[in-house]
């Protein structure tokens, strides 16, 4: 498989993964962004700053420039905070599941076009076996096959 391919089949399995969660990771979107209005309201920052502050918080960046000062805004932004956790797993695990069958795909490739590697040599010594007048190679090419079928 060319690389070019192994990143499509990775994408495509990127996506699909993100079609099965979408719902999951819109509610949690929506529970950090509604928390970070709810601490902009209680703050009195304007609403860009408490969907910035939501955000940078929700994906444990925490630059440290707005801070909440009452009780419930820092309890809310825990609360933001865990989501972020949730969110930043679940589309972690997203993405490691579809480099795994990414990656299986191209191993199952891999093993098919072995495998056909191997069906084209038993047929070559099948058809050599059959056109051969000669004893010793008819056993050698016997004892192939035999190896080839049999493993042993």
């Amino acid at each position: 498989m060319k690389p070019g391919e192994a990143r499509r089949l990775f994408y495509s399995e990127l996506l699909s993964g993100m079609k099965v969660v979408w719902p999951i990771l819109s509610g949690l979107l929506g529970i950090i962004l509604a928390l970070g209005i709810v601490i902009g309201l209680l703050e009195d920052w304007p609403l860009l700053d408490a969907v910035y502050f939501a955000f940078v918080s929700g994906l444990t960046i925490g630059y440290g420039d707005l801070v909440p000062t009452h009780p419930l805004s820092r309890v809310l932004a825990i609360g933001i905070g865990l989501t972020g956790v949730l969110l930043v797993g679940l589309i972690v695990a997203i993405g490691v599941r579809a480099l795994e069958r990414a990656s299986k795909g191209h191993l199952v490739e891999a093993g098919l076009d072995a495998r056909e590697q191997e069906k084209q040599r038993f047929f070559e010594f099948a058809d050599r076996l059959a056109r051969s007048r000669d004893p010793e190679e008819q056993r050698r090419l016997k004892d192939e096959l035999a190896r080839m079928t049999f493993g042993e």
